[in-house]
């Protein structure tokens, strides 16, 4: 089967960066002001950024740290500049890559469409998408995610046989 894979997004990023200058203070110093001392330098806390996965995927469990996290309703995730994120659904680890704002399979994969993981990745994520409507995103629904940890990880190297079964009963 013969898969549309979206392209590599190409974009260029414009960074600005704002410093604040600080008003100092003309008036001679008091006896008060001279045994004031100031705090120790603070090293700098890690700022937190927010990505996406393109294409958007709802319901994905993704790894920062220690935290595990699910990708919202607009396949974003948080991270910490410089971290490693690595992306998974219960038993299956999709891989791992370095934070950035847009995070496509082919970045998960470390790879490029030619390659069989980034089709068969992109496969299975289609395959569990609940509503099976790509336009509007791929949604894992809460029935997924909870029986997601006996799935067993498939070797993305070796083109996939998946088996389906629809439970229609409700």
């Amino acid at each position: 089967m013969n898969l549309n894979l979206p392209c590599k997004l190409y974009l260029t990023f414009t960074f600005i960066l704002l410093t604040a200058c600080g008003g100092g203070n003309s008036s001679a110093p008091t006896s008060d002001d001279s045994n004031v001392s100031s705090p120790p330098p603070s090293s700098p806390s890690p700022v937190l950024v927010s990505g996406r996965l393109f294409p958007i995927v709802q319901g994905l469990t993704y790894q920062v740290g220690s935290e595990q996290r699910v990708t919202d309703s607009e396949g974003k995730f948080n991270y910490e500049e410089g971290e490693r994120i690595t992306f998974s659904l219960g038993g299956i680890e999709f891989g791992v890559t370095e934070g950035q704002e847009f995070i496509t399979i082919l970045d998960i994969a470390d790879s490029n469409t030619e390659d069989i993981r980034v089709q068969n990745i992109y496969r299975l994520l289609l395959i569990l998408d609940s509503n099976e409507d790509i336009s509007d995103g791929i949604q894992i629904s809460d029935e997924v995610r909870v029986v997601s940890p006996n799935f067993a990880q498939p070797d993305f190297s070796q083109l996939l046989q998946i088996t389906v079964t629809l439970d229609h009963a409700h």
